[in-house]
């Protein structure tokens, strides 16, 4: 198995470069489940349904620009890529739309001030390569 580097990682919102500013990214990823478990069963049991859910979580170095670029997207839906091992041709890409549904500053005593930030996709997320 080979490791990637995640120092090389990408990601844009908005056509905002927003990977130079980040200190950690992620995409989690679901799946919705319906309990199916009937009378006389022994166990749970659940079925998988057609729908998925994602959700990019975004933390980084606040300062007024990224302010900038962010505050005023917060509820809005915009296009999105994401290189988790970055944006070289042949890794994978993940893009779509998304809205951004959380953005957070914190400025705590003993440290700089930061942000974090989530983008909830709406719609398939096209997944493909660079």
């Amino acid at each position: 198995m080979v490791a990637v580097a995640a120092r090389l990682a990408y990601f844009t919102f908005h056509n905002h470069i927003l990977h130079p500013y980040l200190v950690n990214q992620g995409m989690g990823q679901g799946s919705l489940t319906e309990d199916i478990t009937v009378y006389g069963d022994v166990a749970e049991e659940f079925i998988g349904t057609i729908l998925n859910s994602a959700g990019f979580d975004l933390e980084g170095i606040w300062d007024a620009t990224r302010d900038g670029w962010l505050a005023p997207d917060l509820g809005q839906t915009y296009a999105f890529t994401w290189g988790p091992a970055g944006n070289t041709g042949g890794y994978v890409k993940l893009s779509g739309n998304g809205v951004l549904d959380k953005f957070d500053i914190k400025a705590p005593v003993k440290g700089i001030v930061r942000f974090t930030a989530h983008v909830k996709p709406t719609g398939t997320i096209s997944r493909g390569v660079w």
